[in-house]
Order: structure tokens, then sequence, then C-alpha cells
């Protein structure tokens, strides 16, 4: 088993290959490797906090179980695919428990050095974009996603990625301005 130090030093795909070979140490430190970038995905798909924190957990133990299921080709890809089905997942589960209970939920904060309603404008903003350009915003800035990851986690070209950011960014830039002038 390697140690904790060689373990940070590895790539993600021969991290994940420890992984798979059931070595729990690599699966702590990929659990810490992508907590962050999937933590912010979670909360901006989501919208809330302990929604984005169980999804987070869910999709570590869906990896966990699909370990072998992933033979090779952009392990990225593979693991926001995951994160994306149970965040879309959770979202309709939440839709019908709000609907049923007439539950109104606050929104996240999703940057910091903002007072609260600037958080609550651009949550909101991004919220209200078509879901086309949605979901390509929460890829590219809280997945972190690259443009090529975006062409392969979408299904669409590079060129169709750069559009269609171009086009998201243009339509939030609308929304927000009146806000931040």
């Amino acid at each position: 088993m390697p140690a904790r130090l060689e373990l940070a030093s590895l790539p993600d795909e021969s991290l994940f290959e420890l992984v798979q070979k059931l070595d729990m140490a690599a699966f702590d430190e990929f659990y810490k490797r992508y907590e962050r970038r999937l933590m912010a995905y979670c909360l901006a798909v989501l919208g809330d906090v302990e929604l984005a924190e169980d999804a987070y957990q869910t999709i570590m133990m869906k990896l966990f179980a699909a370990r072998d299921r992933f033979t090779g080709g952009n392990l990225e890809a593979w693991i926001f695919t995951i994160a994306r089905n149970t965040c879309l997942r959770a979202k309709e589960d939440r839709k019908r428990l709000t609907y049923i209970d007439g539950i109104d939920e606050l929104p996240a904060e999703l940057t910091s050095g903002l007072d609260p309603s600037e958080h609550r404008v651009i949550h909101e903003a991004i919220r209200a974009l078509p879901t086309v350009y949605r979901e390509i915003i929460e890829l590219r800035y809280f997945g972190e996603m690259s443009y090529d990851e975006l062409a392969v986690q979408l299904e669409i070209t590079l060129d169709t990625v750069k559009v269609r950011l171009f086009r998201a960014r243009k339509k939030l830039a609308e929304v927000l301005r009146p806000h931040f002038r």
C-alpha cells in the first residue's frame, strides 16, 4: 500500500486504478481530491448546501460501487457524468418534495466576498438561464471542466461548446447588468 504522500502525487487515473483494487487509502485520497470541485458543481446545480453534501456523498458511493465499470477513457468526464445524473435526480426528487410540502428553499451562497443579496442575485440568474446555458456554465465554472471535457461530457463539438459558452455568458451578463453597475 503506497504511503499518503505517494498517493497525493499520483495522477487521477493511477489513483483510481488503486481504488479499483480496493485500496481504501487511495479512495480516501481520491475522495479528498475531488471534494471541492464536485461540491461546487453540486451546489451550483442544486442550490442548497445540505443537498449538495448529500449528492456528493451519493456520487462518491456510486463511483466506488461502479469502479469496475470504468475501463479507460476520460476519467473526469465519467465522474462528472455520474455527478450530473446524481444531481439531476436529486433536483427532480426535491421538486416533488417541494411541491408536496410547499417549502420554498433559500438560495445558496455561491461565491465569497459578496454580500448575501448579491449571492442570491447571481444564483437566481444562473438558475434562470435556459437549461442548455445553465448546464454549460455550471460544468465550466463550478465543475472546472475544460472546453474539450465539456465537449465529451455534453456530447457536442468543440465549436458548439464555444458558441454555447459565449451565448451563456452574454445572457448571464444581460441578466446581471442592472444589479452590478
